[in-house]
């Protein structure tokens, strides 16, 4: 399995933690192309040869996240983070995902891409592959394709949520990033 944590500001927490758990993850700095460098290391890795796993720039993983997405047998494996500090997570999003080489050849790029999107900041219609629109396009390219996802617990640390964890989950679809 290939683990890709691509990054403009790596947090010092999610590299101890891809030091100690994931030693063989490819950082990537993509504060070459803030839009679209992001997706553009995906794509060089989806449909490779192996299973391929995101860790985001701020996710604290644990020691159960690689041995959880090494043994289920689903194509789609999500461990949810909170995001907003006041008890919502999400399950769907890149933050700490992988998926199995069937279902990123049963989903290509192109599907991917082909999913709509709008945004203020990088255009109408959306870049293809513009950060802000991959959680969305990836969650809708699977769903199409009839390819559930498998969310795992315990939760990964978002280190950018401060103050207590939350005491319960409430499960997220997609939002518009029209503000």
């Amino acid at each position: 399995m290939r683990v890709l944590c691509a990054y403009t500001d790596l947090h010092p927490g999610a590299a101890a933690a891809l030091a100690v758990h994931a030693p063989g993850a490819e950082l990537e700095d993509i504060s070459r192309d803030l839009l679209a460098a992001y997706w553009q290391e995906i794509t060089v890795r989806w449909g490779g040869s192996d299973d391929l796993a995101v860790v985001e720039h701020d996710i604290e993983i644990h020691a159960g996240v690689l041995p959880a997405f090494a043994s289920c047998p689903e194509p789609w494996c999500v461990f949810p983070y909170e995001v907003t500090g006041r008890g919502t997570w999400l399950d769907w999003g890149l933050g700490c995902t992988r998926f199995r080489l069937a279902a990123q050849r049963a989903v290509p790029v192109a599907a991917i891409e082909a999913q709509p999107g709008s945004c203020p900041e990088c255009s109408l219609p959306a870049v293809p592959g513009c950060w802000r629109h991959l959680d969305q396009k990836i969650f809708a390219a699977m769903t199409a394709a009839g390819i559930g996802r498998c969310v795992h617990w315990p939760a990964v640390t978002h280190l950018k949520i401060t103050g207590p964890p939350a005491e319960s989950a409430r499960w997220l679809e997609p939002e518009c990033c029209t503000g």
